[in-house]
């Protein structure tokens, strides 16, 4: 069991692949076209002098409907809190984090609801609320600008968010699967643990340097935990490899920080992933756009496994006879 807490402090490499070219457009439409059509730019702040740019958080299309989330004026009790706690009042509204489709009937969402996330279903033929809230710590970000990811799957629901006020903890979380299965999560106020993918990025501390990485992990869907003992209640078989966007030559260029991933779709009649990159903050501005295949990926997590046994140590590879099997 031991050997399972090391794999989850390893980090190995994938490489990006070349993106194909552009096909062509079938019709464009130039400035003047676009003027006359409508625009959604959410709403105004209550001074009416000038916009949040933070309504608008969430789009999906479930069928041929499509469904937008934005701020919404949820009045509860909250909202008094979370002024005393030193927030202004814009951002002590109910900023919807969460959307997405639970089953065939019911739409899932969570929203920060002044610093306490909240979460509720509605069906999706009348959006009528279904059952009763529930609490959306782990599942949903205290912050509206805060990045966030959640999905359904095999019953479970998987989030990876901020699970705490103050954004100390960042979590990947399993709940909502009934009895019988155990809510699971990432070791509590430890970066470097952060058949599901999570895409992200992170502020790395090495030697006496921060620097941002992104990163793909992966956590298996029938992890049940560990021991009584050892990781109850945490996931035994995360992995995490880098993302590796860069320009190749003499000295490669890399564009390390993720600001976005798509879905699941084909590149050259195979499953891959298309993410948005761009450079360092204190680095040269630029912008990418790298493919990576899904079976690439799944070849690197199971390549050779690194670890760094200190915040000021160097990544290493670990000998083949400690690498836990299964992993």
């Amino acid at each position: 069991m031991e050997l399972l807490i090391t794999a989850g402090l390893l980090s190995i490499t994938a490489v990006a692949t070349p993106f194909p070219k552009d096909l062509q457009p079938i019709s464009t439409a130039g400035p003047e076209d676009s003027r006359l059509f409508p625009s959604f730019q959410g709403l105004v702040s209550d001074n009416d002098t000038q916009r949040l740019g933070l309504d608008y958080q969430r789009m999906i299309r479930i069928n041929r409907m499509l469904y937008i989330a934005a701020r919404l004026i949820w009045r509860s009790k909250d909202v008094g809190k979370c002024t005393v706690r030193g927030k202004n009042t814009d951002e002590c509204y109910n900023y919807i984090k969460v959307l997405v489709q639970r089953n065939d009937e019911t739409l899932f969402t969570c929203g920060t609801n002044a610093f306490n996330p909240t979460c509720r279903n509605y069906r999706l033929s009348s959006l009528e609320q279904v059952g009763a809230e529930l609490v959306g710590q782990a599942r949903c970000p205290f912050e509206s600008h805060q990045a966030n990811v959640g999905i359904f799957a095999s019953g479970h629901f998987y989030s990876a968010t901020m699970s705490d006020f103050q954004a100390s903890d960042a979590v990947i979380y399993r709940s909502l699967g009934g009895e019988g299965s155990p809510v699971l999560r990432s070791v509590k106020y430890d970066s470097k643990w952060l058949r599901a993918f999570f895409f992200f990025s992170f502020l790395a501390i090495l030697y006496t340097e921060s620097v941002v990485y992104s990163r793909v992990a992966r956590v298996c869907k029938n992890d049940s935990g560990g021991s009584a003992r050892v990781l109850e209640r945490y996931w035994t078989s995360f992995l995490k490899a880098r993302l590796n966007c860069s320009i190749p030559g003499d000295s490669f260029f890399y564009f390390d920080v993720l600001q976005s991933v798509s879905g699941i779709i084909q590149i050259n009649q195979r499953p891959a992933v298309v993410g948005v990159f761009t450079t360092q903050i204190n680095s040269i501005p630029g912008s990418a756009v790298c493919g990576f295949y899904m079976d690439e990926m799944e070849r690197v997590f199971q390549g050779r496994f690194k670890e760094q046994k200190g915040t000021d140590s160097a990544w290493s590879s670990v000998p083949e006879e400690q690498v836990p099997k299964p992993r």
